[in-house]
């Protein structure tokens, strides 16, 4: 009892900062005549702000063979313009030419497959070599990033998901122009310097995964519950593809999804909003109109029957199970969040209780939805067994649960902890003016509308335990789920049975 009161104390004390006033009537949307559209709020607490731009693409909307190029975009997001980053334009652009046509010349080598000259390869490979290194007396790669360090940035970052792609940075409010000046340019005259550099980088990355047990569980559990929808392929993308994703596919990919009409930009903090509209004219209003882009019409086919997999590395044995599950702003994904919050997320949650605290099966127990919110998505389980136990002892007390919640009401305590919960997460969220603004600029390009913030903690407020059952009768079913799990295989045991197979 005691720690609801306190969850509800912290609850009323949070919504008296943060909802003295409504956003909606707060923030003020202002349209650019090329499609940009900007959420800007007052907060006069501190003499700094928030700027925040999202792009609605992110891993979801690569093709076939392009997988992990809007993660490529997460490295290029600071390497400058032909100004910012360049000593001199003038004799740096030559070589970047230069270079793209000596890229294109090994990747149509490459694509010769088994009739491909390993020594032309070599020799080109050499001679890229050398052009990138030319290229780096003329280029500064850090200068943008720097720009802002030296201004005072605070939280500079950038950030891809299957969803999204994100520019963030908080600046003392007198740098508003220079928020304005950097990312236009950013967005009008970007330059994919160290392209052939950072996609060694992302190479790198994807040899890690490969060599996380987490990862690649992650990986495969989700190509295999999607069997049409690209929220099964991975943000990192596949290495074949990564190794072969040349500058000329980066711009191409930037023309059409790095358009003012797919971002949304949020301005948190001390600024003047009249004066800050006038700067977001100057520098933003000559940016030319495009077209957005085609949402993603891939619609994954409902699952005929439960999908199992095994995936064995040496490793401690892993665990997930995934439902399929609608987004939101559908109705049935609050409810379904209730139930998450209900399962797992709290230390008083059914499952933590039971299968870490009574049983002492588990290290981990959590339920989430993902791996994105554009999209229909999944609500996972993922959990790790404390030997001697296994990953099917973990997945019989997570269906006893779930069968329990099909069939009786959770209890109003539970309940109402959970919706309280979920209120002060949200709420907390609102405390400052970089959550305000990622809050606000999610809501817009994801949850249909920066306006349905308001809304979001009303959502919540209007969740039954009933509905709670519902929506756990309804897609928590065997039917509709994907489980998998990671055994445990050592690699003379591998051996071993490779070697056993060969003599018999």
């Amino acid at each position: 009892m005691k720690r609801i009161l306190i969850i509800a104390l912290l609850l009323m004390s949070v919504s008296t900062i943060a909802f003295s006033f409504s956003l909606q009537d707060n923030v003020e949307e202002y349209v650019l005549a090329n499609g940009m559209k900007f959420l800007l709020l007052e907060r006069h607490y501190s003499p700094t702000f928030a700027g925040l731009t999202i792009f609605r693409v992110g891993g979801v909307d690569e093709s076939t063979g392009k997988t992990g190029l809007a993660h490529m975009f997460e490295h290029m997001a600071f390497k400058g313009t032909t100004v910012i980053g360049s000593k001199d334009w003038e004799k740096e652009k030559p070589l970047y030419d230069e270079i793209e046509m000596v890229a294109l010349q090994i990747e149509a080598e490459k694509a010769k497959g088994p009739k491909k000259t390993e020594a032309k390869l070599t020799e080109l490979a050499s001679k890229l070599k050398d052009l990138q290194e030319k290229v780096a007396e003329y280029a500064n790669g850090i200068e943008f990033s720097s720009i802002y360090e030296k201004n005072g940035a605070g939280m500079l970052n950038a950030g891809t998901g299957k969803d999204t792609t994100l520019y963030l940075v908080e600046l003392p409010s007198n740098r508003l122009e220079l928020w304005m000046l950097m990312e236009s340019e950013r967005l009008k005259d970007p330059v994919f310097r160290e392209f052939y550099k950072e996609r060694d980088v992302v190479a790198e990355e994807r040899r890690t995964a490969e060599t996380s047990p987490g990862s690649v569980l992650y990986e495969k559990f989700m190509a295999t519950a999607f069997d049409a929808h690209p929220y099964g392929v991975n943000t990192l993308g596949w290495m074949s593809d990564i190794q072969s994703l040349t500058r000329t596919d980066a711009e191409a990919f930037h023309r059409k999804y790095y358009v003012p009409s797919n971002s949304v930009s949020v301005i948190v903090g001390d600024i003047d909003i009249q004066k800050t509209k006038k700067l977001i004219d100057t520098y933003f209003g000559d940016i030319p109109a495009s077209e957005p882009p085609p949402e993603v019409s891939v619609v994954e086919p409902p699952q005929s029957g439960e999908k199992r997999l095994e995936v064995e590395f040496d490793a401690e044995p892993q665990f997930m199970m995934g439902y399929h599950v609608p987004n939101l702003p559908d109705p049935e994904a609050y409810a379904l969040n209730v139930l998450a919050g209900i399962l797992s997320g709290y230390e008083s949650s059914i499952l933590d209780r039971k299968l870490i605290h009574e049983l002492h099966l588990a290290r981990f127990i959590t339920c989430y939805s993902g791996p994105g919110e554009r999209y229909p998505n999944l609500l996972t389980f993922s959990s790790q067994p404390i030997a001697p136990h296994t990953c099917g002892e973990i997945e019989k007390v997570i269906a006893e649960e779930i069968e329990k919640i099909k069939n009786e009401p959770v209890p109003a305590r539970e309940f109402h902890k959970v919706i309280n919960q979920l209120k002060a997460q949200f709420i907390y969220g609102l405390q400052h003016n970089l959550g305000i603004a990622f809050q606000l600029g999610f809501f817009d390009i994801t949850y249909g509308g920066w306006r349905n913030i308001d809304d979001y903690i009303a959502n919540y407020t209007e969740v039954t335990p009933e509905q709670v059952m519902q929506v756990a009768q309804k897609y928590l079913t065997k039917k509709n789920r994907t489980v998998a799990t990671l055994v445990t295989v050592k690699p003379d045991e591998n051996e071993a049975k490779e070697g056993g197979s060969a003599n018999e």
